[in-house]
């Protein structure tokens, strides 16, 4: 079959068609200094001209994360629009007095609008026989509103509340996200999407947006993307955490790999009474940091190492030294959490970090059965400083 000519149709039958003519556009590289910056508006995720989505179980906290990021981002300037589409307004109420009753926030100065699906019920599409039939009067009444209000930022919550297409339907989805996306780049503006996840896989523990509920097409069309994991008990030996586990949720962005636990964001959920007696969730900052030692600990494994016992470093076996820094550490050696931290503060003490110069190393020795082990060793005891004072010993290079 011969090939059309570039740049021209064929003829219809009453030969009456014209060609059409396709010219590439010729790109020209710009200064990078007149490039204008991109649009970031809050934390990295929510940013200008885009669709951006957070993903997570029910009861994983979206709502209470969307609330307190919406007073966060108003309190920074943005003019914030959330829509709920499960609580009514009474709740929302309840929920941001919470938050502010915490946090003590500016006033919002009109620049936080809330509406649930009594005042503002909004469906973007449904199905029709040859796809998805938009509702066009409202999303042209729903841009023309983000644009008399110089809106930034628009959450939708949960997004499933605000469609009646299947999730699962690809083409569908695929098409009710950039339609959102066109308004977000004539607005100028963000618009955030809360989603869940479908039933985790027997034995799952971390939720990933490949978790996401319904098509791929969800989070590949949309800017950014983060998932919201609980706290794991191994998580919260490691940090020695307060509060239940399920308290404390971790933030990631689901678009890149995760990040370590100490990296990653991590807040959590307070329980918050209300003049009125209800005891409501609201969110607060939390700071994954693992016990750190002092120069009082590195006397203390010096003394130790030079008691006479010879230390493992096989953690099965009954000598190994992570028996000894649990007791001095008050953690136990025997659980995964606190096994963990030993582990990492073990990896401390034998590499170089900075000035700290490593204590001990690990060396292959004949044990008292005669069979070959690997055993622990300071390095050079020579390297710290005896000195009376504060409870211990001081290293010359801290």
């Amino acid at each position: 079959m011969p090939l059309v000519e570039l740049g021209t149709e064929r003829k219809s039958q009453n030969g009456n068609a014209a060609q059409t003519s396709i010219e590439p556009t010729l790109y020209l590289q710009p200064d990078p200094g007149t490039l204008p910056r991109r649009g970031w508006l809050y934390g990295m995720h929510y940013i200008r001209k885009a669709v951006t989505a957070t993903v997570a179980p029910g009861g994983f906290g979206k709502t209470t994360l969307a609330l307190f990021e919406a007073l966060l981002m108003v309190k920074l300037g943005c003019r914030v629009w959330y829509v709920s589409g499960e609580d009514d307004k009474t709740e929302i109420d309840r929920r941001i007095a919470a938050h502010c009753q915490i946090h003590q926030p500016d006033p919002f100065g009109e620049r936080l609008f809330v509406d649930d699906k009594m005042t503002f019920p909004f469906k973007i599409a449904q199905t029709g026989r040859s796809g998805p039939e938009f509702d066009n009067a409202r999303l042209v009444a729903f841009e023309a509103a983000i644009q008399k209000h110089d809106i930034d930022v628009v959450i939708l919550d949960p997004f499933v509340s605000f469609h009646f297409l299947p999730e699962n339907d690809t083409a569908s989805m695929d098409a009710l996200i950039k339609r959102l996306g066109d308004i977000c780049v004539r607005s100028n503006c963000c618009i955030e999407l809360s989603h869940h996840v479908r039933k985790p896989g027997m034995g799952q523990i971390e939720i990933t947006v490949y978790d996401a509920r319904g098509a791929g097409a969800i989070i590949n069309a949309v800017r950014s993307c983060r998932v919201l994991n609980q706290m794991t008990e191994t998580e919260a030996q490691q940090v020695k955490a307060p509060d239940k586990p399920s308290s404390y949720i971790r933030i990631d962005s689901g678009k890149r790999n995760m990040a370590p636990p100490e990296a990653a964001r991590w807040l959590h959920l307070v329980s918050v009474e209300l003049a009125n007696g209800d005891h409501v969730q609201a969110l607060e900052d939390f700071e994954f940091k693992p016990e750190q030692v002092t120069y009082v600990d590195d006397h203390w494994l010096v003394s130790t190492m030079t008691k006479g016992a010879q230390f493992r470093a096989d953690s099965r076996s009954p000598e190994w030294l992570g028996h000894e820094i649990g007791k001095h550490f008050g953690r136990s050696s025997t659980t995964k959490g606190d096994i963990k931290w030993i582990n990492s503060q073990i990896h401390v003490w034998m590499m170089p970090a900075g000035h700290r110069t490593p204590l001990i190393r690990k060396v292959e020795r004949i044990d008292k059965d005669r069979k070959p082990r690997t055993f622990f060793e300071l390095v050079d005891t020579s390297l710290f400083n005896t000195r009376r004072g504060n409870g211990g010993m001081e290293a010359h290079d801290e």
